[in-house]
């Protein structure tokens, strides 16, 4: 067994598991520049680290970033009949995209489990309520539904 011509003393004080991740990786291409043995061994250690910091980047934008949004999930009889389960989210898309935001919100909603078949947000716009979404549901929110939150969801 040889012993490098150089050895590195690295300490460690990461803030998170990104800059863990990023400094292990920064040392590693300091500590070992080039791949002597031709083996491939080093390439492929770095490209796993590499994913693995790609994937706790992912992980703590999801942990640190996600947004809370109340909703409101509830049951209400139909015109026909029967009953319709539909949500209200207390969101507005801060880009114009109100489709795109609902369609979102609504995807996370029915992955909790609950059952959605109409959908709408709800926001505040000139001191007055407004809602964007089916339009039925609009119709019937516009007549004097106030928001009663029941569940918060997270994006």
């Amino acid at each position: 067994m040889s012993i490098p011509a150089r050895s590195h003393r690295v300490t460690f004080f990461p803030l998170d598991e990104r800059s863990a991740a990023a400094t292990a990786l920064a040392c590693l291409y300091e500590a070992f520049p080039v791949d002597r043995g031709g083996s491939g061994a080093y390439r492929r250690m770095i490209s796993t680290l590499a994913f693995k910091q790609e994937n706790i980047t992912q992980y703590s934008k999801e942990r640190f970033f996600s947004m809370k949004i109340n909703m409101a999930h509830l049951k209400e009889r139909s015109t026909s009949g029967g009953w319709i389960n539909f949500a209200v989210f207390d969101a507005k898309s801060t880009n114009g995209d109100n489709a795109g935001l609902l369609n979102k919100l609504t995807i996370e909603a029915r992955s909790n489990g609950l059952k959605v078949y109409q959908s709408a947000l709800a926001f505040q716009s000139g001191g007055r309520i407004q809602f964007y979404g089916d339009k039925d549901l609009v119709a019937y929110l516009s007549k004097g539904w106030r928001p009663q939150w029941t569940h918060t969801i997270n994006i």
